[in-house]
């Protein structure tokens, strides 16, 4: 692993904690009987993998550690082409461009929702 600037480690850090608190605050709403599923990373040469739920999981999103760029997953390997939502330098800490299951559409639509 490449060596990651430690504003980009800190930022994603803060971004995983608050999908964390995203996830399980819609667990609590929807499904108060299931647990919400651990958000983990997984840090590549360019991209950190957001993943949800033990065992494998699913993608959430990947996050650009060159520049905090947030992006849909095409495949559980790579992001999509033009696939950038948001940053997690943002404001919001990118929380304006996901939801519980990964990145919103362009049109800023989520079927999993």
């Amino acid at each position: 692993m490449a060596k990651i600037e430690p504003t980009i480690l800190k930022r994603l850090e803060q971004y995983v904690a608050r999908l964390d608190e995203l996830c399980v605050a819609y667990y609590e709403d929807r499904y108060d009987h299931i647990e919400a599923p651990e958000i983990r990373v997984e840090f590549g040469r360019k991209y950190a993998k957001v993943i949800n739920g033990r065992n494998g999981g699913s993608i959430h999103t990947f996050v650009d550690l060159t520049n905090g760029n947030i992006l849909k997953a095409a495949s559980y390997k790579a992001p999509a082409p033009n696939g950038v939502r948001g940053n997690i330098f943002d404001d919001d800490c990118g929380m304006s461009c996901v939801g519980p299951f990964g990145a919103l559409y362009v049109n800023g639509a989520n079927v999993n929702f």
